[in-house]
């Protein structure tokens, strides 16, 4: 939970507004992001379909109703991400 706070407070602070988890695994990173409600996307990427499933299920499909952060899911090798993602530049990358 504190290296949670710690990213969502440092990626708010550096002014990011998109982010990337391209490893996304269950989606705790990506949840304390969307739960922050303070980004406007968070893109949630992994290559095992089990993974995303379970980083799907922590966040939402949809997100909670009133979440302003959009949220896009997807299943890719993180090493080619860039090959298939087509909504626009991302503040930040993280894993």
């Amino acid at each position: 939970v504190a290296h949670q706070a710690w990213l969502r407070d440092t990626l708010a602070a550096l002014g990011v507004r998109t982010v990337m988890d391209v490893a996304a695994g269950t989606g705790a990173q990506a949840a304390a992001l969307v739960a922050a409600g303070t980004f406007d996307l968070v893109a949630c990427n992994d290559l095992s379909a089990d993974m995303l499933a379970r980083c799907r299920a922590k966040i939402g499909d949809p997100p909670p109703a009133g979440t302003p952060t959009v949220v896009r899911y997807l299943q890719h090798d993180w090493r080619h991400v860039h090959d298939v993602w087509r909504e626009g530049p991302l503040d930040a990358v993280i894993c």
